[in-house]
């Protein structure tokens, strides 16, 4: 059993039904799991992310310790990791991008300059891929993602850091891996999407990239099923939790 979900989304979404994404403590009892890194729908919908975040941690006041935060940032808009996160208290544990939803470069220097920040203030780096399927998107949130090979290329010259690519389809997994494995501090995240019968099975018998962690995406994805594929590939969860440790601290 997993015991920390590192990529879940919380608040009110603003193009599906969602159940327990207001709950999120709930949430993690349906799915089992003790603790649970959530995206605020806020913060990656708002103008200013950090005023979305802000909103939903006054939300989660009376939300027990398992419920933390990704602290997602905007870069271009002079944001950065505030100085309280990652601090005992502070729900929020990491610094989140995303460049594709927020229409940004990973190139622009400025995203180097966030990153060194968050890095120096002891917080992990989560860049986020995707919002969920975009099969099931509305037609303004199938953006164009940053193409694998420039993803590759940013993930290898970037500013020493715990790093994190959260929602990956298997293959990009399987690419970053491949392309990436030398990149120190870096861990690749499965769970929210699944790939042909087999394929989590073969990412984890590779012995040259082994920094594997486990995110749901729920409850934007249906969690169970892709949950027990990868336990099953894995021989359950002991590695997801080693390394969520590693990162998170949980």
């Amino acid at each position: 059993m997993p015991t920390t979900d590192g990529c879940l989304f919380t608040g009110p979404c603003p193009f599906r039904a969602l159940r327990d994404a207001e709950a999120p403590g709930r949430l993690l009892a349906r799915l089992g799991v003790g603790s649970g890194g959530f995206v605020s729908f806020p913060s990656l919908f708002y103008h200013t992310p950090q005023a979305g975040l802000a909103q939903t941690e006054a939300a989660l006041a009376l939300e027990g310790p398992g419920v933390w935060l990704h602290g997602t940032t905007h870069p271009l808009r002079n944001e950065r990791a505030q100085p309280h996160w990652g601090q005992p208290g502070s729900r929020v544990r990491t610094l989140l991008l995303a460049p594709d939803l927020h229409h940004y470069p990973l190139e622009e220097p400025r995203v180097a300059r966030v990153v060194e920040h968050a890095a120096q203030a002891g917080l992990p780096v989560v860049l986020l891929r995707r919002v969920g399927d975009r099969r099931l998107a509305p037609d303004w949130l199938a953006l164009e993602e940053t193409p694998l090979e420039r993803l590759c290329q940013w993930v290898q010259s970037a500013p020493p850091c715990r790093l994190v690519i959260s929602q990956l389809t298997p293959h990009e997994a399987a690419t970053l891996a491949d392309e990436c494995a030398s990149r120190p501090g870096l861990y690749l995240e499965l769970g929210g999407f699944a790939g042909p019968e087999g394929s989590f099975a073969e990412l984890l018998a590779r012995g040259d990239f082994t920094r594997w962690l486990y995110g749901s995406g729920a409850p934007l994805h249906y969690a169970l099923g892709n949950r027990h594929a990868l336990a099953e590939a894995a021989g359950g969860f002991a590695r997801f939790n080693t390394h969520a440790q590693e990162v998170y601290g949980s």
